[in-house]
């Protein structure tokens, strides 16, 4: 994996954070409305039918299900990020990279001048240089 491959695959990771919150609350206001519909809403069908029937309360089972394995997929992909930063031998690998790509932090804020005034020396590699996930 190249360079700027790794860059692009850890990067990935605050796009997944906000993809998941969005379908987690979608998911959550959906499933509030499924445990309590509105008064003259119509209820499921007592014979199994498709997703093309028509019942509005089906047809947000039906979103339930595919927001819960878009959630699952989702959570996958996050843990495989944690997975490949966490899995380095060299704690102060995982420290920057963490911050990095899954904390958020810019390089500016992660190599800042620490209490004694000095710079972090394990930043330099990884502004330009090489990232160390395979």
């Amino acid at each position: 994996m190249t360079n700027k491959e790794k860059i692009k695959y850890l990067s990935q990771y605050t796009k997944l954070i906000i993809e998941y919150k969005h379908n987690h609350a979608t998911y959550q206001k959906l499933r509030h409305q499924l445990s309590f519909p509105g008064a003259g809403v119509q209820a499921f069908h007592l014979t199994p039918v498709g997703e093309g029937s028509g019942n509005p309360i089906e047809a947000d089972y039906f979103r339930l299900l595919k927001l819960e394995e878009i959630l699952s997929a989702t959570l996958a992909r996050m843990n495989a990020i944690e997975k490949s930063i966490f899995e380095l031998e060299d704690a102060m690998h995982r420290t920057v990279l963490r911050l990095r790509y899954i904390d958020g932090f810019s390089w500016e804020k992660i190599c800042a001048p620490n209490s004694r005034n000095e710079k972090w020396d394990y930043c330099a590699p990884f502004n330009g240089g090489q990232l160390p996930v395979s």
